[in-house]
């Protein structure tokens, strides 16, 4: 404010064609310019010091930026944050090892490979019940109630995707 102050007091001096008033002017800068100068540079001071702490604490984390970023992961509950039902933290801590250091397999490659199998699984059940519980239930009356088509559907309403 008082940085302010001085320059519209300085516009007055420049401008004004009274000398009384631009006389004024300068008296008022020389009385008070001081301690606007010295307020404003120790601000000055504090701001370019408090820039210089930040850019040496984010310095210090770029020095092992891929086990740092896999400790905040790790740190962090993301099965929480992401309001998931399902345990995903040890899956997403996998996949950061596996895309940051390549230490080990894709946790999520992985479960869409198993998912894979699993319905290719219960597809081949489907077609194998399918033509064999027509004749199986001629001979065991408790294989007519089995219908492949319930373990179908309880398959394809618990997949998200």
């Amino acid at each position: 404010l008082s940085t302010v102050m001085i320059a519209v007091a300085t516009c007055v001096s420049v401008h004004s064609s009274e000398p009384s008033v631009a006389e004024k002017a300068d008296e008022f800068v020389i009385r008070f310019g001081t301690c606007g100068t010295c307020i404003v540079m120790i601000f000055a001071s504090l701001l370019s010091a408090g820039y210089l702490l930040t850019g040496m604490v984010v310095g210090s984390f770029c020095v092992a930026a891929d086990s740092n970023a896999l400790n905040v992961i790790e740190s962090l509950n993301i099965t929480k944050l992401s309001h998931s039902k399902y345990n995903i933290d040890a899956v997403m801590k996998g996949a950061a090892e596996y895309y940051l250091q390549g230490s080990q397999e894709n946790p999520m490659i992985l479960m869409v490979e198993s998912a894979q199998k699993d319905s290719e699984f219960l597809y081949t059940i489907y077609t194998n019940a399918s033509w064999a519980t027509g004749p199986a239930g001629a001979v065991c009356s408790g294989v007519k109630s089995l219908n492949p088509d319930v373990a179908v559907s309880n398959f394809a309403r618990s997949c998200a995707w």
